[in-house]
């Protein structure tokens, strides 16, 4: 189930943030990303195989917190 995440990253004061994003858009997990320059970021996530992609979020970047995690599938419009 898709899953839309929010949190804050750590990430340096001279880092381009369009470049972090399209870092992040290359994982085949991360299905779309904004991420603002103070870190906070919203991301929506696939499921993948044999893996929990938001576990995958949190090692493969320097997440310092999250703070939601909807399951888009039971989301009620």
């Amino acid at each position: 189930m898709p899953k839309l995440v929010r949190g804050i990253l750590e990430i340096s004061e001279i880092q381009d943030i369009a470049f972090f994003q399209y870092k992040m858009l290359l994982k085949d997990y991360i299905y779309r990303v904004k991420v603002d320059q103070d870190g906070s970021f919203e991301a929506i996530l696939r499921d993948i195989p044999r893996e929990n992609s938001v576990e995958l979020l949190k090692r493969e970047f320097k997440v310092r917190e999250i703070r939601d995690i909807i399951d888009l599938e039971k989301l009620e419009v």
